[in-house]
This record gives structure tokens, sequence and C-alpha cells, in this order.
């Protein structure tokens, strides 16, 4: 006769069957004895979680949030399902591609918004997994952000990268790895590569587009030596002193004051008055441009033509700008040059190439792509061969980020990972990405301003963690 008693424990032993807990167990017990770890709990923690089952999409909710400088910007929460109970997992924000307004009727011009995000992309993501065992994170990634794209025609763009993030980072956390050790993984099968690169720091120091010159948008400094990220940013953030200071005593203290990506807009109308005034600082700060830091000048995207001044009627030739960029670089301290040239002028570019080797001393020139297409960055590589080539990491969502990394390291460019003008928030994921997917720089804005203080930070933290 069975007995209640029996029943029980057939059923206890079919329920161990089913899921093989007495061979994982007896596994894992014989892998401790082996290691004999002075954290038995956590050894075991550690190695179940990976056996956990993966946790699946809840619920998305969005929000209107004010950012730095009063700009609005979206907040998304994001919900799963662990241990089958909805839980909050993670926060990421992102800032509109556009100001929004100010409507007493309608917020900040962002509630409609977080109101379709939080409906329409609950409904496109509901029922997908979050995490995936060992080797399969990138695809799990890569059908959540399909899912997110197929939205794209009801909301806006940074609506589905914050989604995109909030799933990267729930990922993240819910298997327990630092987030940029997540994103590595995604770029590199699933396998954690253990050798991280902490890239270096490039702080505008100048936002001369907000001043309405023409040529450059912005001038930024880097390091040129290999120390920590600490000493690097401390020596870019002490010129980025240096530079308020002189600026307040020589023109007035409202001078002093950053434009809202952490730059100074000095009252000057040509780049040779600008470029006196940061070697006027350096100087005072004891600081050796050329040897400890480099001057990285942006231009802009040539819309209107080769014009370096408004003056000028007619725009330069590409000849006229290689002569002007060479003429520029030989004074010296300037490391790296920013969109010199139109992505599809090739023959400039093969031109310029040509002029830089031709100078000894400006051979280490790097030249940066940003906001090009990839395929003219390939272009530009081909046809300049011999030339430094960076390339700055577009947005877009996760999976693309990591697909154009891939193609990005395959050809062979050192890659940029930099904030967005608009991204005036506090949300510190490209931080993580940068070292996640190898960065050689990042770019955040100046040294003032949470928005871009908060990533600089973060890369701080996260070169104390692999220390």
């Amino acid at each position: 006769m069975t007995t209640p008693l029996h029943r029980e424990a057939r059923d206890i032993m079919a329920y161990l069957k089913k899921y093989s807990l007495a061979d994982q167990l007896n596994t894992l017990v014989n892998k401790l004895c082996k290691k004999k770890s002075e954290d038995p709990f956590g050894f075991l923690a550690a190695r179940l979680r990976g056996l956990a089952a993966p946790a699946s999409f809840s619920k998305i909710e969005a929000r209107e949030i004010i950012a730095a400088d009063g700009v609005p910007a979206l907040e998304v929460d994001l919900y799963c399902k662990v241990e089958e109970e909805a839980k909050f997992i993670v926060r990421a924000i992102a800032s509109p591609e556009k100001k929004f307004e100010f409507d007493g009727s309608s917020g900040f011009g962002l509630s409609t918004v977080a109101t379709e995000v939080s409906e329409e992309l609950t409904k496109a993501l509901a029922g997908l997994k979050i995490t995936a065992r060992n080797g399969g994170e990138l695809k799990t990634q890569l059908l959540c952000d399909s899912a997110i794209i197929k939205t794209k025609e009801k909301l806006p763009n940074m609506a589905l990268e914050a989604v995109s993030v909030a799933i990267c980072k729930a990922a993240a956390k819910i298997k327990d790895y630092e987030l940029f050790s997540h994103i590595s993984r995604l770029d590199n099968d699933g396998k954690d590569i253990r050798n991280y690169t902490v890239p270096r720091p490039m702080v505008q120091l100048i936002n001369a587009e907000e001043s309405g010159l023409i040529f450059p948008k912005e001038i930024c400094v880097f390091p040129l030596k290999s120390k920590s990220f600490k000493e690097q940013f401390e020596q870019c953030v002490n010129l980025h002193k240096a530079l308020g200071n002189t600026l307040g005593s020589k023109f007035g203290g409202s001078f002093s004051n950053t434009t809202s990506s952490g730059g100074y807009c000095p009252p000057v109308s040509d780049i040779n008055q600008a470029l006196k005034l940061i070697v006027d600082s350096a100087d005072n700060a004891g600081i050796k441009l050329g040897e400890d830091l480099g001057l990285c000048i942006c231009a802009g995207d040539w819309k209107k033509g080769y014009k370096l001044s408004m003056k000028e009627s007619h725009p330069n030739t590409s000849e006229d700008m290689i002569r002007f960029y060479i003429q520029l670089l030989k004074r010296g301290g300037i490391g790296a040059i920013m969109n010199p040239l139109e992505p599809s002028d090739f023959e400039g570019w093969s031109k310029l190439k040509t002029a830089l080797l031709n100078v000894k001393e400006l051979e280490h020139i790097i030249v940066i792509g940003k906001g090009m297409p990839l395929d003219d960055v390939r272009k530009i590589q081909k046809s300049a061969d011999g030339l430094v080539v960076a390339f700055d990491e577009e947005t877009g969502t996760v999976s693309d980020i990591v697909n154009l990394a891939k193609t990005v390291k395959e050809s062979k460019l050192v890659s940029i990972v930099s904030s967005s003008e608009t991204d005036a928030n506090t949300e510190t994921f490209l931080a993580d990405l940068a070292v996640g997917m190898g960065a050689m720089y990042v770019k955040f804005g100046g040294a003032r301003g949470s928005q871009n203080l908060c990533k600089y930070n973060r890369i701080l933290q996260i070169s104390s963690l692999l220390t």
C-alpha cells in the first residue's frame, strides 16, 4: 500500500531527476572540495547563478524627467520576472535629439512619448528573455533589439536606445557582472577576456560653435603619455581650470563659465587667438603641450564648403585646407585633427596623408572621423594608407554598437566613444561601453557639469576595479 509519505518521497525524487539537481549539486560540491574556497557559499552561489533559468522581460515604465540645465530627458525602468515575480531591475536615461520647449499642458514635451514608450515597448518585448546561458548573450540582446526596432515608426530613436541600454544593464545585473564585463562578453561570444584597456580622456576646452565661429567647432585636450586614467584626467582637468582662470582675468568673470557641453566660449575671432589662450594657460599651470598633453582640433561638418571664417566669400579648396592644417600643426602642441575634410573628398584625404608623412614631426598626428559613415572611413583609410585613422563610435541599439565595434576592430581603426551634444543626463553607460569595447579614447565634453563628470568618474571607478 502506497502511503502519503511514499508519494511525497516519489514526488521529490521525480523533481530531483527532472532538473538533475542531485548530479549538479554533487558536481559543484566536488569542485568546491577540490578548490577549498574560503567562501564556500559564495563559490556555490556564483556557479548556481549560471545554472539559473534565463530571466524574462516583464514591463517598461517610462517617465519624463529634467536633466542638466533644465533639459528634459526620458527615464526608463525595466522590470523582469525573477523567480516568477516581476521585479524592478535597472534604470536607463536618454536625452532627446532636439530641444523641447516648455508647454504647461504637456510637461516639457516628453510626457506623451513616455506613455507611448511604456505601452508600445511593453507589448513589443512581451515574453522575451533578458539573460542567456554562457555564449548566448549577444543573440539574446539582438532578439530584444530587433523587437525594439520594430516600433521605430512610432517612437523616437532616443527611446529605443534607452530601452536597449536598460536590457543590457539588466542582463549584467542579474548575472552579477560589472556592466563593462558583460559588454565585453557581448563582443567576445560570451567569453570574459579579463584583459581590459582603459581609454584615454579627450576633454573639451573650447566650444567655438556657441560663439558663432565656423572653424574650429571645438578644441579638446588629451594625454600623449601612457599613464593611469586618473593621472591623465587630472592633467586635462588642470589645463581646463587654468584656461577658465585665464579667460576670467582677461575678459571678465562671465567668460570663466562654461557652455552646456562643459567647454569655454572665449570672445575670439580665429583659431590662432584661441590657441594662444590655451598655450598661455598651459604655461601658467606648468603643463607642457606637445609632451604631456596634446590638442585635438575639431572641424565642422563642412556643409557650406571649406570656409574658415564668415569673411570668406568663396570656399577653400582641399589643397588650401591641407596647407592650412600643415602650417597649424607645425606650431606644435596639436596631436589630432577631427573631420579635417569632407568624408567624400577621398582625393583630398590622400593628399593630406602625403602632406603629413612628408613632415617628420607630423607623422604621429591622429586623424579622426566623427559622424561619418563607416564605409567612408574605410575608403579614407584605403586612399590614405599609412594615415593613423580613428573612428568615433555612433549611437544606436546595443547590438548595433557591438557589431559596429567588431567591424571597426577588423578594419584596424582606433575607436573613440563620445557623448552627443544633446546628452545632458547622468547616464554612465557610455563609460562601460568604452571599456567593454576596448576603445582608445573617450570624449564626454568638458570637465564641468554632472552630465560629463559622471561618465569620466565611472571610468575612474572602473580603472580602480581593474587595478
